[in-house]
């Protein structure tokens, strides 16, 4: 292992788990030989690698580690204190995977959030709360993927075994239905309880400086245009944040690793998406051609600027039936590529092109670290973060809705996001420079100041993990990247 970098922010584990699959018993009990969960957790199941394989990240940190083995250890105690108020933040995106088959390459899996659950608790010494949460798509059944994943079974659980409360909310303003392909309806949703609050970033967006022709074509499929152009103009770029999250003391982000076809990959950074509580205030791509200051897709093409357009109304419209023959229009003019193919595959900003994600992702990283509970952004960070990637079965190919499963068995840790995203990138096979989301991540420009990505130290269980940016992608985990970013990001 290299030495330790002065900054153990930069800290980043790989732990292999030595399991491929999930455990199936709910609520996912702590197995045997964990003497400081004794009486946190009093059942135990000798099954559950996956809640050792948490232990063992923590661990490897190097978190606490002159009482490790011993009934006070407490890991998490650098990250947590006694009385905080707790955000666990799993990737809920929806209920269903798009090409059908079970959810374990989609969500976090119940058994990973069990364990982080239990080192919060444990650190909050009886004291404080705890709120597991999402914000998924307008259309996505929450309850149904809290129950699939396990994740509704474990907060029950945690109700009847500790006296410090623990909630799983929804951070949706409002939520949807949609059959046939389109929104029909949009529902307001009980949401977070406690509210919510702009925050304007201004001139510490890193959208500042675009004009308010692009502010005004910043758009995200499936929702209003008109209220993404509220939150961002030339001067004003907010963010709709439940309090909860700008309430809270301490994040622990618990992501699911995998590809995306917007962004390239999806980790620690990219789900940040859920904090915010609704999505038309996030721009996922800029409408039109690269050549005319877009990146929804790459050539000029009037018949995907129409397709454009009427998507523009088709999400501005209540009436279902204006839905519908808007959708039958954009339908008739894709199928004309069958006849006539269109100049380029790309759609939606789903490409390596795309300029806007990335600036999005990485203002909700400045508002997260930055702006306290009245939504006032500071110079210096205002709350503490950690997160732990669940990478048992990760996802490849066109994710993040239909990612193919990748068993792997690995988890991941650390403070600094853009470290941990960087390294998770690596060892998939492919090359961190290559994705904006995180090639704009290293240096001054990002907020957990990432300096090189030669500042990470990686620590691990596995020797072959150990210098994963040294490793030629034949020697990586050679995942598939979505169709978009295909020769565009794997390494040499």
């Amino acid at each position: 292992m290299t030495p330790a970098p002065a900054d153990a922010d930069l800290r980043v584990a790989i732990c292999d788990t030595g399991k491929r699959e999930y455990p199936s018993r709910a609520p996912f009990d702590p197995p045997p030989g964990a003497p400081e969960l004794a009486a946190l957790a009093p059942r135990s199941d000798p099954a559950n690698a996956i809640h050792a394989g948490v232990r063992e990240t923590l661990r490897l940190l190097g978190l606490d580690a002159g009482r490790f083995g011993t009934a006070s250890w407490n890991p998490l105690s650098g990250v947590v204190r006694p009385g905080d108020n707790v955000v666990i933040k799993p990737n809920m995106v929806r209920h269903f995977h798009g090409s059908g088959g079970p959810l374990d390459a989609l969500v976090t899996h119940g058994s990973v959030v069990r364990a982080v659950l239990d080192y919060a608790l444990l650190a909050l010494e009886g004291r404080g709360k705890v709120t597991i949460g999402d914000a998924p798509l307008q259309y996505a059944d929450f309850h149904a993927t809290a129950a699939s994943a396990g994740i509704a079974e474990v907060v029950r659980d945690a109700k009847n075994r500790t006296s410090i409360p623990v909630d799983l909310v929804d951070f949706r303003k409002e939520r949807s239905e949609k059959r046939g392909g389109i929104i029909v309806t949009r529902i307001p949703n009980d949401g977070d309880p406690a509210g919510y609050r702009e925050v304007d970033l201004g001139q510490a967006s890193a959208f500042y400086g675009a004009n308010g022709d692009r502010a005004r074509r910043f758009r995200v499929t499936q929702y209003d245009p008109a209220a993404m152009s509220s939150a961002h103009t030339a001067a004003r770029h907010a963010y709709l944040l439940p309090r909860t999250i700008l309430e809270c003391d301490v994040l622990i982000n618990v992501p699911k690793l995998k590809t995306h076809r917007k962004a390239g990959v999806t980790g620690a950074m990219k789900n940040l998406v859920g904090i915010n509580g609704s999505k038309d205030w996030l721009p996922h791509h800029t409408a039109g051609a690269s050549a005319a200051g877009g990146d929804e897709y790459r050539s000029r093409s009037a018949r995907k600027a129409l397709i454009g357009a009427i998507r523009d109304h088709l999400e501005g419209r209540r009436s279902a039936l204006g839905r519908r023959l808007l959708h039958l229009s954009e339908r008739a003019i894709r199928a004309t590529g069958k006849i006539v193919p269109f100049p380029d595959p790309f759609w939606e900003g789903s490409w390596h092109g795309n300029d806007t994600i990335w600036r999005m992702v990485h203002d909700l990283h400045r508002v997260l670290l930055h702006a306290d509970a009245e939504g006032v952004v500071h110079e210096e960070p205002v709350r503490r973060c950690f997160a732990v990637v669940d990478a048992v079965v990760a996802g490849e190919g066109e994710g993040p809705m239909r990612p193919a499963p990748r068993a792997v068995g690995l988890l991941l840790g650390g403070r600094n996001p853009a470290a941990i995203d960087a390294t998770a990138c690596r060892i998939m096979g492919f090359d961190p420079a290559r994705i904006p989301l995180l090639r704009h991540a290293v240096g001054d420009g990002f907020a957990p100041g990432l300096p090189g990505l030669e500042a990470i130290e990686i620590v691990s269980n596995r020797a072959e993990w150990e210098r994963p940016f040294d490793l030629q992608r034949d020697r990586s985990l050679c995942f598939v990247p979505p169709a978009g970013w295909a020769g565009a990001i794997e390494a040499e």
